[in-house]
């Protein structure tokens, strides 16, 4: 019931937010986003003979058709469909010498490993970040991408990496591994206490990954790319 929620609520997010007060918030970030996102549009389809109308104050309509068209610049560069692994590889080292060039915190010592995810884990997410518990941080932390089932065609293919396209790719390697997933959870682990570690925050976790690709951003990650700071706003 309502009661029982709202008291687990506020002792899981620690705070006293209410469900009203979160929607709220989120209805209000949907339009704050999708604005930056459309003044990112104008900008890179300025100019282009295809590109749709691009007024200053838009419609509801025009927004989303300058939305639509310029994710769709993004969605063109994707990698080949059996490159998947290599090409998150490289994303992830990308993202790790940026962090090291600014200094914007500790990394555990050498890259995290990118492996394909293993067949059983297939599915259910494209990419995660399987890290050490508690008990056992010493061992490796893996980073596991979905490769595309051989049985897809060509177009199932190319549709789901016109999502998962290189920017994508790129974003979620910041969001689970560099400096997301992998290296708060390589943190966590090191802290003195076991049972903190054991009882993680689910919200903060995951809430420490998405201000990291937020974050990435602001540091001028990708700066010169406008695409990719559409697809970070868009994921």
């Amino acid at each position: 019931g309502a009661a029982v929620f709202d008291t687990q609520l506020t002792h899981t997010l620690q705070s006293h937010l209410t469900r009203a007060d979160i929607r709220a918030r989120a209805a209000a970030a949907v339009v704050q986003v999708r604005g930056e996102m459309y003044a990112i549009a104008r900008q890179v389809l300025a100019g282009r003979a295809d590109a749709p109308a691009l007024p200053a104050t838009p419609t509801p309509a025009e927004q989303q058709a300058a939305l639509r068209a310029a994710i769709a610049l993004a969605a063109a560069d994707r990698p080949a469909r059996a490159r998947l692994v290599e090409t998150a590889t490289a994303a992830t080292e990308i993202a790790r010498q940026f962090v090291i060039a600014k200094d914007l915190i500790t990394l555990p010592e050498g890259p995290v490993r990118v492996i394909l995810m293993p067949e059983f884990q297939r599915g259910f997410a494209v990419a995660y970040c399987d890290s050490p518990g508690p008990l056992d941080r010493t061992l490796e932390t893996f980073y596991a991408v979905s490769p595309i089932p051989d049985d897809w065609t060509d177009a199932q293919a190319e549709s789901f990496l016109r999502e998962y396209n290189t920017r994508g790719i790129q974003d979620i390697a910041v969001h689970a591994a560099m400096p997301g997933h992998y290296v708060q959870i390589f943190h966590a682990n090191g802290y003195p206490s076991v049972l903190r570690a054991v009882l993680s925050s689910g919200s903060f976790v995951e809430g420490w990954a998405v201000y990291a690709e937020q974050m990435m951003v602001e540091q001028g990650f990708k700066a010169e790319d406008p695409l990719y700071k559409l697809t970070q706003r868009k994921v």
